[in-house]
C-alpha cells in the first residue's frame, strides 16, 4: 500500500510545485519549447508529403487522399510532442550576468557551446535542470490540443510564441515592444 502511495504523493506534489511556480519561468520554459518545437519543424524536408485521408470510396469508385506536407501534419507534431521535452535536459536556468534579467538558455546548439551561455550565471540546484523538463512535459500535456492547432498551419503572420505562451497558457505578459501597434487596421 505505501509503495502505491508514495508515486501517487510524489506525483501530486509536482502538480502543485508546477501550479506554484512563477510565471515567469513558465513562460521562459514555454518560449523555449517554441523555438525547440519550430526548429525540429524545419529540420524536416519541405518536399517530404504524406497521405491522409478516409480511404473510403468515393461514389465514383475513387479514394479520395489529401497529399500534405509532413513537417506539419498531425502525425509528426504527435511524434515531436512525445519527444521534444528530452531537450530541456540541455537546458539550463539562470540569469543574464550583466542585466540580472532570468534566463533559460540551451547549453549546446549543433554540437557547439551556445555563445549566449558564457553570458549566463547558472542557478545551481540538486536537480539542476530536470525542472524545466518537467515545466516542458507539463506545458505539453496540457496545451497539447492548442499546440496541435498553433503549429498545424504556418502563415507569415502567426507568431507562435505568441499565440501558445501569452494567448492560450497566458504564462507571458504582454509587453508593447512585442507587438507594436498597427496604424492599418485603425480605422478612420
Amino acid at each position: 500500500m505505501v509503495v502505491i502511495t508514495l508515486p501517487v504523493i510524489a506525483f501530486f506534489l509536482m502538480v502543485i510545485q508546477f501550479s506554484y511556480a512563477d510565471d515567469e519561468l513558465k513562460c521562459l520554459v514555454c518560449r523555449s519549447l517554441v523555438q525547440e518545437l519550430n526548429s525540429e519543424i524545419a529540420k524536416v524536408d519541405p518536399k517530404k508529403k504524406i497521405n491522409v485521408g478516409t480511404g473510403r470510396l468515393s461514389p465514383d469508385g475513387d479514394i479520395k487522399r489529401n497529399v500534405l506536407p509532413y513537417a506539419r501534419s498531425n502525425v509528426h507534431l504527435m511524434d515531436l510532442l512525445e519527444t521534444v521535452c528530452g531537450s530541456f535536459d540541455d537546458y539550463v536556468e539562470g540569469h543574464y550576468k550583466d542585466t540580472g534579467e532570468r534566463a533559460v538558455v540551451k547549453i549546446m546548439i549543433n554540437g557547439q557551446m551556445n555563445p549566449d551561455f558564457s553570458r549566463v550565471e547558472p542557478k545551481l540546484k540538486d536537480d539542476l535542470n530536470k525542472g524545466l523538463k518537467f515545466y516542458c512535459e507539463t506545458i505539453v500535456e496540457e496545451f497539447e490540443d492548442p499546440i496541435m492547432k498553433i503549429f498545424g498551419h504556418k502563415s507569415e503572420s502567426r507568431d507562435e510564441e505568441s499565440d501558445l505562451c501569452m494567448k492560450e497558457a497566458g504564462f507571458c505578459e504582454f509587453h508593447a515592444e512585442e507587438d507594436p501597434y498597427d496604424f492599418e487596421k485603425e480605422e478612420l
